[in-house]
């Protein structure tokens, strides 16, 4: 009797775990739009930048930006999930990193900045309309630096490699972009 309950237990609990995964993963692989998060108009241009944020993943989140003429309506490419085109630049966090306050601001009058969990990211030309800095992956870029090789490890905390991405991004992106938008 308690072989029969055993068995019944685990077959129930498979079942009910693969229907989890399997619905979670739906979940995402059928996330079939953006959100759209910020518009910022570009005054004497007649051009609006369009923040866009969607799922990538599990934990992950992508941000698009776009460039479209003042009062455009946006098309359905646009809003479709995973779709980057069009777009000017986009970028993403693995596992959640550095997702805090995403936003768009123009400086200067001529950069377009996108900035994200306190640093910036992103760094558009809008006058030679060319982008200067932005790295799709940043926690890709920081892993294939020789940054990493100094202090990657097996006794590496999670919390110690979160720290050591800050500095990458702080150094390799952030104040970069800081320098050349002359951003105070």
């Amino acid at each position: 009797m308690f072989r029969k309950l055993l068995f019944c237990s685990i077959v129930l609990f498979i079942f009910f775990a693969t229907v989890i995964g399997y619905a979670s993963y739906n979940i995402w692989y059928q996330n079939n739009f953006k959100t759209l998060l910020q518009v910022v108009p570009h005054e004497g241009k007649n051009l609006d930048y369009l923040l866009f944020t969607d799922i990538s993943g599990f934990g992950d989140r992508t941000w698009y930006v776009y460039e479209l003429p003042s009062n455009t309506k946006m098309s359905k490419e646009i809003k479709q999930a995973h779709n980057k085109r069009g777009v000017i630049f986009w970028n993403y966090s693995e596992a959640g990193n550095q997702t805090e306050d995403p936003k768009i601001e123009i400086m200067d009058n001529r950069y377009l900045v996108f900035s994200r969990g306190y640093y910036y990211h992103s760094l558009y030309d809008i006058e030679n309309k060319r982008v200067l800095f932005n790295y799709i992956s940043p926690w890709g870029s920081y892993i294939l630096s020789p940054e990493y090789k100094k202090v990657s490890g097996d006794d590496t905390s999670y919390k110690d490699e979160m720290r050591f991405m800050d500095m990458w991004v702080e150094k390799n992106l952030h104040q970069r972009i800081k320098n050349i938008a002359s951003i105070n």
